[in-house]
Order: structure tokens, then sequence, then C-alpha cells
């Protein structure tokens, strides 16, 4: 039944491979493991610690992409207003373009303002994840070798 079910899923999960694989898939909580190893306690940081500068990581260079694409659509919106503007008759219609310009012009300036943080928290987001897969990498190595000499 339920007991026999959960003992199944701590004979997998409170291994150190089975820790590590939990982790990186943003699942699981060690303290479920009724006296987890070291090991076992350290697969789990190291996987959670990588799985976290991933999310990080995506976030921030989802934020930097949209941030240059916004500035990329405000900059053809403007052109597109003023080449408007050039046909445009009616007082009315000039007033518009002018206020959507000046609408346009605001959020481009705002995207542009953000942009160097958004790049600079894309690369301090860059450099911890490669730190995490480096240490992700040492782990599974030694990981393989302590399986291989049992």
């Amino acid at each position: 039944g339920y007991r026999q079910g959960w003992d199944d899923g701590n004979a997998i999960f409170c291994t150190p491979r089975g820790a590590l694989e939990t982790a990186l898939n943003g699942k699981g909580d060690i303290r479920n493991c009724l006296g987890a190893t070291f090991l076992t306690t350290e697969a789990f940081r190291v996987g959670r610690e990588y799985e976290h500068a991933e999310d990080d990581y995506d976030s921030a260079r989802d934020r930097y992409e949209s941030l240059i694409s916004t500035i990329n659509q405000r900059r053809s919106d403007i052109s597109r207003a003023y080449k408007q503007m050039r046909t445009e008759k009616n007082p009315e219609g000039i007033r518009k373009l002018e206020n959507r310009i000046a609408k346009f012009r605001r959020e481009l300036r705002e995207a542009e303002d953000n942009l160097s943080y958004a790049r600079s928290q894309l690369r301090f987001s860059e450099r911890d994840l490669d730190d995490a897969r480096y240490e992700l990498d040492r782990f599974r190595s030694e990981l393989r070798r302590l399986e291989s000499q049992q």
C-alpha cells in the first residue's frame, strides 16, 4: 500500500543519484529522507543549486531579450508614426501622432535605461550557471568514481 510505495520511492530518491536527479528536476525535498547520508544530502544540494542557477539564467536572459525586443519595436513604432505624420493633414491626427511618439519615446527610454542592468544581471547569472555546471560535473564525476568502486 501507501507505506510500500513510500519506502520504494525513498529507496530510489534517497540515494545520491536519485537525490541529484530529483533536485535537477526541481522536485523533492531531502528532508523526506530519513538518515540521508552526507553524499545524498550533497547530491541534492548540488542539483538544487544548478537547477536554481539555470532558472535564474533563463529569467535574466528572457528579461534581456524582452528589453531588446521592446527597444526594437518602439524604434519601429516611432519611425512608422513619423512616416504617418508626413502625410497627415488633420491637426487632431497630428496631435494624436505626436502623443503616440512621445509615449513610444518614454517606453524606449525606459527599456534602454533598464538594458544595462539586465545585461549585467545576465552576465552574473551566466557566471553563476557556469560555476554550478562545473560543480555539477565535478560531483557527477566523483559519483561515477564511487559507484564504480562498489
